[in-house]
């Protein structure tokens, strides 16, 4: 063998390395697209995958939230429903006290009776012990009118459009009970038969205005319950109330707003 062919096998036996050398380069590279290819669709399924708990973490969230406002809801009704028990069990205490005061009267006056109709009256000699006869009742002639309203925390002026105005005898039997509902600020109990007896009552107009005619002299309570729904979804407002006094044939015009 010459040089020369010696020098020819060894420049094919290096083409055919180097042949070999890009072709595995080649499988090589391929091998790492795939590679880089299959961890690429990893991500992208990783990704989807925190997408849908995102999802799913923010509907519970939604979900939790709706809860939690009902819950409030619920709490804020139960908080009035409680507010509306404790009212009528003060008014049914209150009831039960006037009912117990007004059968000892009764008692007492029974004993009276029995014991002046023990006392001999002698022939023609008038019975100074009776019972003196009723004062004469009060000429009603005098009148109350004006307008009623509340003012909001923020601003405002609700009037007592279509409410019901009472008009309460102060030195009446069911003043003291009707000045502690208003002083609590509970509402009235138009059923109550501590008030029904000696209150009069009139519904304000679309302006709140009201009027009593026909008012005997005296000290009076004009009073209206005026409530509406704050934005929170409770009830706000309360007693519109002011103490008069009624002169003989007088015509009072008033405002009557805050408790007084």
């Amino acid at each position: 063998m010459t040089a020369s062919s010696v020098v020819l096998s060894l420049v094919a036996i290096a083409a055919v390395g180097g042949a070999a050398y890009c072709f595995l380069e080649k499988l090589d590279a391929e091998s790492r697209h795939e590679t880089a290819a299959a961890n690429l669709d990893e991500l992208y399924r990783q990704l989807d995958v925190a997408k849908s708990d995102l999802e799913r973490v923010r509907r519970e969230e939604g979900t939790l939230s709706a809860e939690s406002e009902g819950r409030r809801k619920d709490l804020a009704r139960a908080k009035v429903d409680l507010e509306a028990m404790k009212v009528d069990a003060i008014a049914a205490a209150a009831r039960d006290r006037a009912a117990e005061a007004r059968i000892a009267a009764l008692l007492a006056s029974l004993a009276d009776s029995r014991r002046l109709g023990s006392k001999s009256v002698a022939p023609g000699k008038p019975a100074d012990d009776r019972a003196p006869a009723p004062a004469a009742t009060k000429e009603a002639t005098g009148s109350v009118a004006g307008k009623a309203f509340k003012v909001r925390d923020g601003g405002g002026v609700v009037k007592a459009a279509g409410r019901t105005v009472l008009l309460v005898p102060v030195e009446g039997e069911g003043s003291p009970y009707f000045a502690g509902v208003v002083e609590k600020g509970y509402p009235y109990d138009e059923k109550d038969h501590l008030l029904r007896a000696e209150v009069l009552k009139t519904t304000a107009d679309e302006e709140g205005a009201f009027a009593f005619k026909g008012v005997a002299a005296g000290e009076y309570r004009v009073a209206s319950y005026v409530v509406w729904m704050s934005g929170s979804g409770l009830k706000a407002g309360g007693w519109a109330a002011l103490r008069v006094s009624v002169d003989g044939g007088s015509d009072l015009h008033v405002v009557v707003t805050d408790q007084p």
